[in-house]
């Protein structure tokens, strides 16, 4: 039967939220999930990974005349994905270690015997 009839309180049907749209740095995400969503979809931040396939790939995004479709954001590459994600940041502006709270390695490298 469509269109789907209203769930009833009596019925508690549970609805998951996915939050989208600018999510971009970490406190972002962190906000989505403390306001109740249950997943965060990850645009720009994934795009800015060295992993990520090149501005010339197209993918399934084709522009079509009458049908909306979401903004083309330009980015540049910020890291690996392992380090957007998971981390270390190399900059403290928010947009690397959206998840992870891994520090770099101590003592650093060039001082280590």
């Amino acid at each position: 039967m469509w269109p789907a009839p209203i769930a009833t309180r009596r019925d508690r049907v549970y609805v998951h939220v996915i939050a989208d749209g600018g999510m971009s740095k970490g406190g972002d995400v962190a906000k989505a999930i403390a306001c109740g969503a249950d997943a965060v979809m990850l645009g720009s931040p994934l795009t800015s990974a060295v992993e990520a396939p090149d501005a010339a790939s197209t993918g399934h995004g084709h522009l079509h005349p009458t049908l909306p479709r979401g903004a083309r954001v330009r980015t540049q590459v910020r890291g690996t994905l392992e380090e957007i994600l998971l981390g270390p940041a190399h900059q403290n502006d928010g947009r690397m270690n959206l998840f992870g709270a891994r520090a770099p390695p101590w003592p650093p490298a060039a001082t280590r015997r």
